[in-house]
């Protein structure tokens, strides 16, 4: 009976130990390594946000700056053109210039020709043909020297062709654009350079 008895304690102790166990078991996983996992897992995860904001922003930071170096490029080149363009035709002093220019570099047969003009917005544009003749070096060397003037020239179309004998000389013809400031911003800020002056008078 005793030992019977002793044998049915042990086991209720077993299941006693075994039913603890499980209960600590239990909230080691509910409350413990549960929460802590998906802790850690919203840990890591804004973690790896925070990695791709990070390298989001490199790479726009890397664009802004090309961005902004480029407009930097555009702006200085076009402040140059706007210095570029003179307020007046002054055909004489550009034909001259060229005709200049092409002596320098041994260009005969010199011809050249201005277009009708055509104004679009605050700018009159002048077609201009060139013509002469000579060799490569002297008609690559004038278009060196045409892009350095002071003045604005577009070159829309070029064509070289070898001369009759083929001796070497090379026949050149171009058509290009040159520009000015139209009359009548001109007139519009002299006018209203004038009324401010009336008003200006006027009040004193």
């Amino acid at each position: 009976m005793s030992e019977s008895r002793s044998r049915s304690l042990l086991r209720r102790q077993q299941l006693w130990v075994f039913a603890v166990g499980g209960l600590f078991l239990a909230d080691f996983v509910l409350y413990g390594y549960l929460p802590s996992r998906e802790r850690l897992q919203s840990v890591t995860d804004a973690k790896s946000q925070q990695m791709q904001m990070i390298r989001t922003a490199e790479s726009q930071s890397e664009v802004l700056g090309a961005l902004r170096a480029r407009l930097e490029e555009i702006d200085h080149r076009v402040g140059n053109t706007r210095d570029r363009i003179p307020d007046e035709s002054a055909l004489g002093l550009f034909l001259g210039q060229i005709a200049h220019i092409m002596t320098e570099h041994g260009l005969s047969d010199q011809d050249v020709v201005f277009g009708k003009e055509d104004a679009s917005n605050d700018l009159v544009c002048i077609p201009v043909h060139m013509k002469c003749s000579g060799n490569l070096a002297g008609i690559f060397g004038f278009f060196t020297d045409l892009q350095k003037l002071d003045r604005l020239v577009r070159v829309e179309r070029t064509t070289l062709a070898n001369d009759r004998e083929f001796s070497g000389v090379v026949v050149m013809e171009a058509d290009a654009v040159i520009f000015y400031r139209a009359q009548k911003t001109q007139e519009a800020g002299k006018s209203t350079s004038a009324k401010l002056r009336g008003v200006v008078n006027d009040d004193a």
